[in-house]
């Protein structure tokens, strides 16, 4: 039945609507902690302590800093 499909394609949507509007509000918090994580790393720079927070920004980033982690564990 088209009425069906119809109904389900509007569920479907909806949901699609909500997953994105999330998502974009996820990101642009990761994005505003970054920038604050940043700012705290470069006062504490400007005062001659160490930097508090590493900042990954890719997949690269991010698998140099675990294997580097790891490392240091052992």
């Amino acid at each position: 039945d088209i009425t069906d499909r119809k109904n389900a394609e509007e569920t479907t949507l909806r949901h699609l609507e909500e997953l994105e509007r999330f998502n974009s509000l996820t990101v642009d918090r990761e994005e505003k902690m970054i920038e604050l994580k940043a700012e705290i790393n470069e006062l504490l720079g400007q005062l001659k302590l160490p930097e508090k927070y590493v900042i990954v920004t890719g997949d690269e980033d991010l698998t140099d800093y675990l294997e580097q982690e790891v490392d240091d564990v052992r």
